[in-house]
């Protein structure tokens, strides 16, 4: 069987880096230790070429198989590279070599310095302010009839405010009433009410009891918290004469009000 290093080939490899007179024995024992090595770092890299459904090696392959064997990486290659091998002769032996390219100096000082990059920089902005967004070029842009002049309007905007008449409300002031914002929640939190609201109506013993607990020790329910409130409200309600119902309403309403993170005081 061939060996893919020579001695010989250590043995010019050792002087090219200062080292002369190396024994036979010493640079076998150097290309079989090497040989061995290269081995080990071509199976790695096959496994990140496999595992990535290509059938050609890359250079990034062989940089994650050195990671693998706590090797540095080979810094420079990249992907796309496509080298070029170069056939010298030192001494008797052939060699191959990349052949790198050449850069002049006196064009490097010429070229102009590269930008300096920009100092991190922190600001702060509102985002909403009473349900309202800012127009600030932070926040994105209102909707297209907040921009149409009040002249062209045949209706009153999203955001103003609705002035009540006294003779409507009968010995009171003028009210100010401000429009409902939106309120949107994730899909996650819509399948988590609905899996709750499920389990408190339904006869599942366990199911109620997971539920209950999440909803005493959870920390991220804030924004279920007046869906929750409503539907006790729609239960108790609907469920005036069933105590079994209301048992689970009852038992819902305490895991609500021992979740320490949560504020009911809005909504009592």
């Amino acid at each position: 069987m061939d060996k893919i290093f020579p001695k010989d080939t250590i043995k010019n490899t050792a002087d090219s880096i200062g080292i002369t007179n190396l024994k036979d024995n010493a640079a076998t024992a150097l290309a079989l230790d090497a040989e061995y090595r290269i081995h080990e770092i071509i199976q790695e890299a096959n496994k990140f070429m496999r595992h990535s459904k290509r059938t050609k090696l890359t250079g990034e392959d062989i940089n994650n198989a050195l990671r693998v064997v706590n090797v540095d990486p080979l810094y420079g290659f990249t992907l796309n590279d496509n080298f070029k091998f170069q056939r010298t002769l030192a001494g008797q032996q052939e060699l191959l070599f990349m052949d790198d390219d050449e850069y002049e100096f006196e064009n490097l000082i010429a070229s102009p310095m590269p930008k300096l990059p920009a100092e991190v920089t922190y600001t702060a902005h509102w985002l909403a302010v009473e349900g309202v967004q800012p127009a600030i070029p932070h926040n994105p842009p209102p909707p297209i009839e907040d921009t149409i002049p009040e002249s062209s309007r045949k209706k009153a905007p999203s955001n103003a405010i609705v002035q009540v008449p006294n003779d409507v409300v009968t010995g009171t002031p003028d009210i100010e009433l401000k429009p409902l914002v939106q309120h949107v929640i994730s899909q996650e939190l819509k399948v988590f009410y609905d899996k709750v609201t499920k389990a408190i109506k339904g006869g599942d013993s366990k199911m109620k009891v997971s539920v209950l607990y999440s909803l005493q020790h959870d920390t991220g329910l804030a924004q279920l918290l007046p869906y929750f409130v409503r539907f006790i409200c729609e239960q108790i309600g609907q469920n005036i004469k069933k105590n079994t119902v209301l048992e689970s309403i009852l038992e819902m309403t305490d895991a609500l009000i021992n979740n320490t993170s949560l504020r009911l005081e809005p909504y009592v």
